[in-house]
């Protein structure tokens, strides 16, 4: 549905109708954290925000503490408020919930500096550095689930009855609609509306050992701002940005379709892989979906329409040179889209401002991606932390030691519970 655009102005008159307002923030897990607020104190509050605890980032998945610590979210000691600032372009109306509005929000420390671990500030402060340089990210991000009936007794014996899989791909969206895209609002909608007709839908990574997983493959690339030419393709004469180091032909073909900045660009999130998994990777449960032999990428690998590989390029002759782009293999349906989304990003881009070079060949035609390719990504949450968390990874590099320390605390916290949880193994 199509929603008149919401401004400070016009605010008013579109809430004419309405007694109340949900507003809702997102946490480090993806999940919508908010409240109903009486429309009153909402149209108090819409310019400057509100206070707001910063302990809905110390809540886990299962709204469980998270053990992380001294390392609170908030620059306040105890928890304290930051400001929730809301977005009144992520206004919309809940028709499961009576046409309810809802307004999703970014939060600030008082400083007035971004809340180094809000996810919509994370990924627009990423996409920022591109705007300098003439560049703006599109995204597409498939997620896969499956749909389970849900029992009318709720025995544990019929917890889960007739699975159907469902793959749905959002379609490439630009700059202006990147961060909406990723507002954890097709989950939200998905399982709002399976509760409705006796669903349960599931994103979880890999919910049976007999079945393939739910991915949530991200296509990325990048156009320029000025004259919407995609930068990827290899007809693309945007130069990277100002560099002492200069670029040289690749010796491989599958590179040959792609412009010297695209070529920088997959150079970047090849070498970043397997330091930023816990943002494309962030539960135990999603290590059991990275195995081979199910087109799920267990190494670092790149090839031209391969789905076997980490990173797909999709490049002519197979499309048009203005859809060429990556696919990213590695995440899974149960990635931060925000978080996965800005780590793709900021380590491609990270790629274009050091000019790298991909030194590895592609995987070849005959080669088995789990021994083809280069190094391993981590093959479990503890181990993908660990390489995230250390000194001088590339994750620190990106997103600095504020957001790094705290997410891998919260990782942390999930491995232990999965170490203190006795399994029917």
């Amino acid at each position: 549905m199509v929603y008149p655009k919401v401004s400070i102005a016009n605010l008013e008159d579109v809430l004419q109708h309405d007694i109340k307002v949900k507003v809702a923030g997102i946490d480090a897990d993806g999940v919508l954290r908010g409240k109903i607020m009486s429309k009153t104190k909402f149209l108090a509050a819409v310019s400057k925000g509100f206070g707001m605890s910063s302990a809905i980032f110390c809540w886990d998945m299962h709204d469980e503490t998270y053990n992380i610590g001294d390392v609170q979210p908030s620059e306040a000691p105890g928890y304290g408020d930051f400001v929730a600032v809301p977005d009144l372009t992520s206004f919309r109306r809940s028709k499961w919930d009576d046409g309810l509005p809802l307004v999703l929000l970014d939060f600030y420390n008082n400083d007035g500096m971004r809340f180094p671990a809000c996810p919509r500030g994370l990924l627009k402060t990423i996409l920022a550095r591109l705007q300098h340089e003439d560049a703006q990210a599109h995204a597409g991000v498939e997620l896969e689930f499956f749909n389970y009936c849900t029992p009318t007794d709720a025995t544990p014996e019929s917890k889960l009855a007739k699975p159907g899989r469902i793959a749905s791909f959002l379609k490439d969206n630009p700059p202006s609609k990147l961060v909406p895209l990723t507002d954890g609002m097709f989950g939200y909608l998905t399982k709002s509306l399976g509760a409705l007709h006796g669903i349960t839908p599931s994103f979880m990574a890999k919910p049976s050992a007999s079945l393939p997983g739910n991915s949530g493959h991200i296509h990325l690339s990048l156009t320029s701002l000025s004259t919407g030419t995609n930068l990827f393709a290899a007809t693309s004469s945007h130069p990277p940005p100002s560099s002492s180091s200069s670029s040289s032909p690749s010796p491989y073909p599958d590179l040959a379709t792609l412009s010297p900045l695209g070529q920088h660009f997959l150079a970047g999130l090849l070498a970043a892989l397997p330091d930023i998994m816990p943002l494309l990777a962030p539960t135990v449960n999603s290590y059991k979906r990275l195995v081979p032999n199910y087109w799920a990428p267990t190494r670092v690998s790149y090839g031209l329409e391969d789905r076997r590989a980490a990173v797909r390029v999709v490049a002519p002759p197979h499309c048009e040179p203005a859809a060429t782009r990556f696919e990213v293999r590695v995440p899974g349906a149960d990635a931060h889209p925000h978080y996965a989304i800005a780590a793709c990003v900021g380590a491609g881009w990270r790629g274009v401002e050091g000019r790298m070079e991909v030194g590895m060949a592609p995987l070849g035609k005959e080669e088995d991606e789990g021994e083809g390719g280069g190094k391993a990504l981590p093959g479990s949450l503890e181990e993908a932390t660990r390489r995230f968390k250390a000194e001088g990874s590339v994750a620190r590099e990106i997103f600095g030691d504020g957001f790094v320390e705290f997410y891998a605390r919260t990782r942390e916290h999930e491995v232990g519970l999965y170490r203190q949880a006795v399994t029917d193994w």
